[in-house]
């Protein structure tokens, strides 16, 4: 067999999570934490606006319940993107409309979306095609004069900027793939940006099943909580 790609894995890597799973700690903690900051200083952006999750797929199915879409609701995705936006949308019982895309950057552009804008159309779930930037100018100005949500598909856009900024931190949400094809491999997982703050503490209880974000700074702690059930760490 041929492999089309190949992850650039080796001890560096082992090592890292030999050090996790000798601190009996493999949810999320400190080192879940780093990854977070250093992602975010990498994207020049703030830490408390990232969120990182199981998939970039898992962020796509949040999105439609953070944005709370709804069966009236229209959800424009281009016509060349990964199949979970589409998903994500008909999931929710909302109506995926599709936009056309630029034939060279192969990104959907204000042109292609504007024809396809109505009264019901609550979002856009933009595709950052390859890690090219979508030509976001338009787009941001067509989606504030409407009053439509901009969810960027940046998975394939980690470190992509446009005029200096971060593909995933120009609209009202932001999501990275970190599977085995992608610039930055984590065995699988996925980030999210969100510029609401209100928001973000949504999707934190969301991501861990309904209940508040707990403190994840040491082991002490866990401990101690899960001493009343008498979980033991030895």
């Amino acid at each position: 067999m041929i492999n089309i790609f190949q992850p650039s894995l080796g001890h560096q890597e082992i090592n890292a999570i030999k050090k996790v799973f000798e601190s009996n700690w493999l949810g999320r903690g400190e080192v879940v934490q780093e990854f977070e900051r250093k992602f975010s200083d990498n994207l020049r952006s703030d830490k408390n606006k990232f969120y990182a999750i199981t998939s970039c797929t898992e962020g796509l199915f949040l999105a439609a319940k953070l944005f709370n879409f709804q069966p009236e609701d229209e959800i424009i995705v281009p016509t060349i993107s990964f199949i979970a936006a589409g998903s994500a949308v008909i999931d929710a019982g909302a109506k995926l409309v599709l936009c056309d895309v630029d034939k060279n950057s192969l990104n959907a552009t204000a042109e292609t979306i504007s024809d396809k804008i109505t009264n019901n159309t609550k979002a856009i779930i933009l595709n950052h095609y390859g890690g090219h930037p979508c030509d976001m100018d338009g787009i941001l100005k067509l989606a504030k004069k409407h009053n439509i949500y901009i969810i960027e598909d940046s998975a394939c856009a980690v470190q992509s900027f446009y005029k200096g900024i971060a593909c995933g931190t120009m609209g009202d949400m932001g999501l990275w793939s970190f599977d085995a094809m992608k610039s930055v491999v984590t065995g699988d997982g996925g980030m999210i940006y969100l510029r609401s703050d209100d928001l973000m503490g949504k999707a934190k209880e969301q991501c861990y099943l309904g209940l508040p974000e707990r403190s994840t700074s040491g082991m002490d702690k866990a401990k101690e909580e899960c001493s009343v059930f008498n979980v033991s760490f030895e």
